[in-house]
């Protein structure tokens, strides 16, 4: 009786219903501060709108020059993370048709931004069930994602962040299908291959900051084919609806590579930088007139005659000012931006939970060796280390903290609850059972007497003995 009503309690938490409600609620709320708040929201939803309101006035995206007025946002000319700004120019066009309410455009740029968020959580939820293998650990992984103070404040702000969660999370489905196949030693089509490609491209563009996970999920995949000899499962299928499919496949990896050649391709080789500075595009009385530029640009002025500043080790920035400042930032937040002080009890605990995540994700990556957990793990790895030495060079370089926010963790938030959720539990189950196997053998030892354990050892001896070859 116990077990079945613990059955239908797990279906239940595990059910569409609930996952239906989670989102619900998240979207509500997200809609709530998107149509009854001012403009701009602090997350740089100023900038992201003035340019997209830029690429709203042309019909491509290159631009060789821009107006005096896109100062504000210094270079948007040779600008990597141009492409969410391109795509929602097109949106704003549309409704700038219809009204020319600059708040009506607005709510609608930030409604769209709630449904790139609510996309990403419907594929977080394929990718988790498929990896855990359990529709629970995903809903109770995502529903503590939503509750996260942040994240239904930033789904409503016109973002790239928003976008580039949906790219995240679309990446990890169509790399976990393309492995899947690969272990069955099934045919893999090439529009599935392309499609990752182009997704790794195009995310790379909506945020420069995503090219370490890019870097990452490529060379995994390409390990795996290279370790299983399997580009003969590679497939062309040009019939029916398969052979458009692939069609539009590679009109979308023509376009994605031609634009990121474009974009970080010519930016390498033109400026020795795939995002160049923007002193090194525009003259420094444009680029001044950009906010956290001017602000770099008078801290370095200011930390060039600083005697006073010491500096820290990159171990004591990690863990005295880097990590705490990351996980207040996923906390409180407000209409102003401000992340006010978290109580030091609490902070303390979420960095214990965040230990204990990381415990249980370290367990299961060595545990099972599931390739798709050592993607996520490398991918989140390599973004963490490239953000951690960033941050710590601009707080060496301006000798004050700037740029640590705690919402550039969000897209992994889900993966790591989910993987760290079930590797404690397994590690738990494992620990529980090796002490149990161990207390039957101590018992075992203790019951037996003298004479029986001589007797069982000389017969073990004697047997290896007897069985060992006359020539050794």
């Amino acid at each position: 009786m116990k077990t079945n009503m613990n059955a239908k309690i797990m279906g239940f938490m595990g059910s569409r219903w609930v996952f239906a409600g989670i989102l619900g609620v998240f979207a509500a709320q997200a809609i709530h501060i998107a149509v009854t708040s001012g403009f701009p929201l602090p997350f740089d939803e100023k900038y992201h709108v003035e340019i997209i309101r830029f690429y709203a006035e042309t019909s491509t995206p290159f631009v060789a020059t821009q107006p005096a007025e896109m100062a504000l946002v210094g270079d948007a000319t040779r600008l990597t993370s141009y492409l969410f700004h391109y795509v929602l120019s097109f949106p704003l066009k549309l409704v700038a048709a219809i009204t020319g309410d600059l708040q009506m455009q607005i709510v609608a740029l930030r409604i769209i931004n709630i449904g790139f968020v609510v996309g990403a959580l419907l594929l977080f939820r394929v990718f988790i069930r498929r990896l855990m293998g359990s529709a629970v650990v995903s809903n109770v992984a995502i529903l503590m994602f939503c509750l996260l103070p942040v994240t239904a404040f930033l789904a409503a702000h016109v973002n790239y962040d928003n976008l580039l969660l949906l790219c995240f999370a679309g990446m990890l489905v169509v790399a976990q299908s393309i492995v899947a196949r690969l272990n069955q030693r099934k045919d893999v089509g090439v529009a599935r291959i392309v499609s990752f490609g182009s997704i790794l491209l195009v995310a790379t563009l909506v945020k420069f900051t995503f090219l370490p996970i890019a870097v990452a999920a490529a060379l995994v995949v390409s390990v795996l084919f290279l370790r299983k000899k399997a580009w003969w499962l590679v497939k062309f299928n040009l019939k029916g609806r398969a052979g458009l499919g692939f069609a539009a496949a590679v009109v979308l990896g023509l376009v994605s590579l031609g634009l990121f050649v474009e974009r970080v391709g010519v930016n390498t080789v033109a400026y020795g930088s795939p995002q160049p500075d923007c002193a090194a595009v525009q003259p420094v009385s444009t680029c001044i007139q950009y906010g956290p530029w001017a602000r770099n640009y008078q801290l370095e002025q200011k930390a060039a005659t600083d005697a006073v500043f010491e500096g820290r080790s990159v171990q004591g920035f990690a863990a005295n000012i880097w990590a705490p400042l990351m996980v207040r930032g996923l906390g409180g937040v407000d209409n102003y931006g401000i992340v006010p002080d978290i109580p030091k009890p609490v902070l303390i605990a979420l960095l214990g939970a965040a230990a204990l995540l990381s415990t249980g994700v370290i367990f299961r990556l060595f545990y099972r060796r599931d390739l798709m957990i050592t993607m996520f793990v490398a991918a989140a790895g390599l973004y963490m280390i490239a953000l951690l030495q960033r941050n710590y060079s601009e707080f060496m370089q301006f000798h004050e903290i700037v740029a640590i926010q705690g919402r550039y963790l969000l897209p992994f938030v889900i993966p790591f609850t989910a993987i760290g959720v079930v590797g404690l539990f397994e590690y738990g189950r494992l620990t529980i059972r090796s002490r149990h196997l161990i207390g039957k053998k101590l018992n075992a030892l203790k019951e037996l007497e003298t004479r029986e354990a001589y007797e069982r050892s000389a017969n073990y001896w004697s047997a290896k003995i007897w069985r060992r070859s006359p020539e050794t």
